[in-house]
């Protein structure tokens, strides 16, 4: 069930700081404000993300018996190996995500940054792409990480992308107002205590990362699906904030 929010709830604290990345270098600002953050921040992030999406699990769920799945920006695993007689392949650009993957008993995990996926062509019947590609930097970059993606697919296979969205629906519980498409959205680091919980460390942003997102309109999302139409078939539809894209490979 979508969890609501009041229509008089402020938006999520966590509020997003405009920037502008037009004369940065890609590599480096990337590395600072999305790989080294998940890094430091892994443990913490982990411990918020234990529930699945069910548009997700519902792709997941429809894929033939023996298909190969690849999570691209597999976080810490919780979609991998949800179906025994599936074959289940995490990717993450971030170590110590593939290293709370290894200690979950999560299978089979590649160290690969999106850009250039280590695999070969036409390989997955399902690829996965949850909240990751909101954090390329350039238009080019966005576009170039999916076509791995399309690449790494088989014929006929499905892909599924989930992209942060401009346009916010205040009835979702953490909903936020983006002054800009490209933003820093602050995570405020909490304490792992000795039983293994997350507690608050008492100071209010005493660790603040900024996580760097462009947060996509649908003009964008759908320019995307046009960009690609040669490759794939594509259907746009969206989820608690975020732009879904649902391409076939052709």
């Amino acid at each position: 069930m979508v969890k609501k929010k009041h229509f008089d709830d402020p938006p999520c604290d966590k509020e997003p700081v405009s920037i502008s990345v037009g004369d940065l270098d890609r590599d480096l600002f990337e590395q600072q404000h999305v790989h080294r953050v998940y890094e430091d921040i892994s443990v913490h992030f982990s411990h918020t993300r234990y529930g699945p999406w069910r548009n997700v699990v519902r792709l997941i769920n429809e894929a033939p018996s023996n298909s190969f799945i690849l999570d691209v920006g597999c976080g810490n695993g919780k979609y991998l190996n949800s179906r025994s007689d599936c074959f289940f392949l995490g990717i993450d650009v971030c170590s110590a995500l593939l290293q709370i993957c290894v200690e979950k008993g999560k299978g089979d995990l590649l160290l690969s940054n999106n850009l250039r996926l280590a695999l070969r062509d036409n390989l997955a019947d399902l690829t996965l792409s949850i909240a990751v590609i909101h954090h390329f930097s350039t238009v080019n970059r966005r576009l170039e990480a999916i076509r791995e993606l399309i690449r790494c697919t088989r014929p006929r296979g499905k892909i599924l992308i989930y992209v942060w969205s401009f346009e916010q629906d205040r009835n979702y519980i953490g909903y936020r107002e983006f002054k800009s498409q490209d933003v820093l959205v602050p995570w405020n680091l909490q304490s792992v205590i000795s039983s293994g919980g997350v507690g608050d460390t008492g100071v209010r942003g005493a660790e603040s990362y900024g996580r760097y997102y462009h947060v996509f309109t649908r003009d964008e999302v759908d320019c995307i699906c046009d960009h690609f139409s040669d490759l794939v078939e594509s259907t746009v539809g969206s989820d608690c904030n975020n732009w879904v894209i649902e391409m076939t490979k052709r």
